[in-house]
């Protein structure tokens, strides 16, 4: 199984992908160590595919951190839902619009 925000690294040469969204039979991805990381477009099979021959391995995510919510500013707050209202409109609604070649 598979899950959003799941990080991976490929054995062959350590890439490291984050999934981003999973649209069957689709899942994005991203490159979390590329300069940019633009979403890619996969096939969930070969991921699963990849996963049992252990071309592929679950790691821990390398930018998580427990954050405390009573411990952030009201200006942390704010700066945080902002940019989560930037991210959920941009990739989350229009992660289809991102990866695909036709625009």
């Amino acid at each position: 199984m598979i899950y959003i925000n799941q990080v991976f690294q490929l054995t062959e040469d350590l890439t490291r992908i984050r999934i981003v969204e999973i649209d069957e039979p689709y899942v994005y991805v991203v490159i979390i160590d590329a300069n940019t990381s633009m979403p890619q477009k996969e096939l969930y099979s070969t991921l699963i595919t990849d996963i049992e021959q252990k071309k592929l391995i679950p790691i821990a995510d390398p930018f998580s951190r427990v954050v405390v919510e009573k411990e952030l500013t009201k200006t942390q707050i704010e700066k945080r839902d902002k940019d989560w209202d930037i991210y959920s409109e941009l990739l989350v609604k229009g992660y289809k619009n991102l990866t695909s070649k036709e625009w």
